[in-house]
């Protein structure tokens, strides 16, 4: 019994995770800078999400071409939700980097000048680089998996959903390991273990894309939430000074 609970006090923690975040959001005014340009990519996906979800069918000209235009941009799904993400990764990264700092777990270290210029800096780089291509090709392996569970009948849709909301899910709870430079077999550990608050985040997180409307405004409290999450579960150590989680 006390397995079961632990189970589901972890699955609760990552349901609650993105409400978390927005909570840390509307609360802490130094996320504010940070969340500003990723919030208004956020917005622009969720108008014309909105917009294509409640378009009229008609045959004026206008509206079929608005509606094939609209269609254009949002008919690749999940795959143009990941350009825009990989598009505006820095900015995630950032804000998740300052949530560290709100929450007391941002890593010391020299600043990013003093860095920039250095082999060190050279090194780190390309070792990241490498890690990010090997967690796309994980993504991308589950994704397809994903796909083809997706056309088993009756089960196939409530298995595949799971798997590509928690695939969705790991580029928002990434940034703190990626900025230790963990490797991917790491990050898969930490996730194995503490399944539960992972999947309960990635399940809701998708959800909430999936609403015309509402998914981009998801992006900047699942990014904080994210990071929230990794902390409460103790998957990153505090520094001497915590801040209250």
């Amino acid at each position: 019994m006390s397995n079961l609970n632990e189970l589901l006090k972890l699955g609760a923690l990552g349901v609650l995770a993105p409400l978390h975040g927005l909570r840390m959001v509307l609360a802490r005014r130094a996320l504010w800078p940070y969340a500003a340009v990723p919030f208004l990519c956020g917005l622009a996906w969720s108008v014309l999400s909105l917009a294509n979800w409640s378009l009229p069918e008609g045959t004026v000209w206008w509206s079929m071409g608005l509606s094939m235009l609209l269609g254009f941009f949002l008919g690749a799904g999940i795959l143009l939700l990941q350009v825009l993400i990989a598009m505006v990764s820095p900015l995630f990264d950032l804000l998740s980097e300052q949530t560290e700092e709100e929450l007391g777990t941002r890593p010391r270290g020299a600043s990013f000048w003093s860095e920039v210029f250095s082999f060190r800096f050279i090194r780190s780089a390309a070792v990241a680089l490498i890690e990010a291509a090997k967690l796309l090709g994980f993504k991308l392996i589950v994704y397809a998996l994903a796909a083809v569970v997706s056309f088993v009948p009756v089960v196939g849709p409530w298995l595949a959903y799971p798997l590509a909301g928690l695939v969705t899910g790991i580029d928002f709870v990434d940034y703190p390991f990626a900025r230790r430079q963990w490797d991917l077999k790491s990050k898969l550990a930490i996730v194995k273990a503490q399944w539960p608050a992972f999947f309960g985040y990635g399940v809701v997180f998708f959800a909430l894309l999936e609403i015309p409307g509402i998914g981009g405004l998801a992006l900047v409290p699942a990014a904080v939430g994210g990071t929230w999450l990794v902390a409460k579960i103790g998957a990153i150590a505090p520094n001497a000074a915590q801040a209250t989680l």
